[in-house]
């Protein structure tokens, strides 16, 4: 889990590519394009939140179609979301 951080351009996920991860929650942040990408290259990803955060919907939606076997949920004060294919 990330909470209220920021991210910098700098891939912080790719010590974590080959790990045995299976989900991320990103609490209360924002997490830039470098961010997401690196998160899209981490191989046993499951899951994947976004709560409470100021998150790029169109970067998210392309992250879902990248990898569509993905669960992708953004929640926030309007509700829960689940993203589907």
């Amino acid at each position: 889990m990330f909470a209220r951080c920021e991210f910098t351009p700098v891939d912080l996920f790719q010590p974590l590519r080959d790990a045995n991860l299976s989900a991320i929650v990103f609490w209360d942040c924002t997490p830039n394009n470098a961010t997401l990408d690196g998160v899209r290259q981490i191989k046993n990803l499951r899951k994947l939140a976004f709560r409470n955060g100021n998150v790029d919907r169109t970067a998210v939606e392309a992250l879902k179609r990248s990898r569509p076997e993905w669960e992708i949920v953004i929640s926030n004060r309007q509700g829960t979301e689940k993203l589907e294919e």
